[in-house]
């Protein structure tokens, strides 16, 4: 029995998204530079925002290193699909993909989305799941996700509808429960959107650029094998293969590397595999993605050719 993952068309609610403090996000009134515009230059992004107390510049430091800390105490095992008896890789990219349409529909914040895959992943690491419950949890991660993230989080209701009324309010409200439990309530995880938006405060990175890298860490949710790689790992080699492609030189910098502690050659490896996907992604007829970063908002990116990295 295939589960059909379709949004409703009945459910024209949006949930608005309102400014909200992340000291790891770019901001607004910083002139930005393009990456490597000036070699010499180098702005100690947290000094100039030290006295800010909207921005903890004096903190800032603090809180990466103690995301580094913890980053591989909250991810699944790499490999945990395969303790499924019912759902398959393929199935879990189809989840995503869906989630994905939902999370734009409802113009829901980054973070929210990668909560929301880490809370599914963990819990189908811990849960043996039948193949047409699954677009059960992925609601419900995502309605988890809202609560903890959002400041208007979409009601039990809207999930409802958003999977076409495939299953009920209390069903979604008791799996909720289930999951909650199954996870010990541990629901604040690190994930790789939040150290790109690190890497990208350090540079001031180029627009275009971070949308880009943003791309590319979106991209390697569809892929449980890219768990392999830590969440700053994934960041890093996103900044890296976007400074690449766009031909920002040096693709990696010294405050880079002194900030995540990673060198280029750590980045390598994830780095090409990224490729593999950005290559690969039309031949899978998952969709959501690249409709996504074909916007204009996103500068595009989704269109941009491919650089193989060596």
């Amino acid at each position: 029995m295939n589960v059909k993952f379709l949004l409703s068309a009945d459910n024209k609610e949006n949930i608005s998204s309102r400014s909200y403090y992340n000291p790891f996000k770019l901001k607004s009134s910083v002139k930005v530079l393009q990456f490597g515009e000036n070699k010499n230059l180098s702005i100690d992004i947290d000094l100039q925002d030290s006295e800010n107390p909207k921005y903890l510049g004096c903190y800032a430091k603090e809180i990466f290193r103690n995301l580094k800390r913890i980053e591989t105490s909250c991810t699944p095992q790499y490999g945990y699909i395969k303790q499924q008896f019912q759902i398959t890789e393929k199935m879990r990219a189809i989840l995503i993909d869906w989630i994905i349409d939902v999370h734009n529909k409802f113009q829901l914040k980054p973070e929210t989305l990668f909560l929301t895959v880490n809370l599914i992943d963990r819990y189908l690491e811990r849960s043996q799941i039948a193949k047409e419950n699954l677009q059960l949890v992925g609601v419900t991660g995502l309605f988890i996700a809202c609560k903890y993230e959002e400041i208007y989080a979409p009601y039990a209701k809207d999930m409802e509808k958003v999977t076409s009324n495939a299953y009920t309010k209390s069903q979604i409200i008791d799996m909720e429960r289930n999951m909650l439990k199954v996870l010990e309530y541990n629901i604040t995880v690190t994930s790789s959107y939040e150290f790109l938006e690190r890497f990208a405060r350090i540079v001031m990175m180029e627009s275009r650029a971070h949308s880009l890298a943003r791309y590319f860490i979106e991209l390697c949710l569809l892929d449980c094998k890219m768990i392999k790689f830590s969440s700053s790992t994934m960041a890093g080699s996103a900044v890296y293969l976007s400074h690449k492609m766009l031909k920002f030189m040096p693709a990696w910098d010294h405050r880079l590397e002194e900030e995540s502690q990673l060198t280029e050659n750590d980045l390598r490896n994830c780095a090409r595999e990224m490729c593999g996907l950005i290559q690969g992604i039309k031949k899978t007829g998952l969709e959501a993605i690249i409709r996504k970063y074909s916007l204009p908002k996103y500068h595009e990116v989704a269109n941009i050719e491919m650089l193989m990295v060596r």
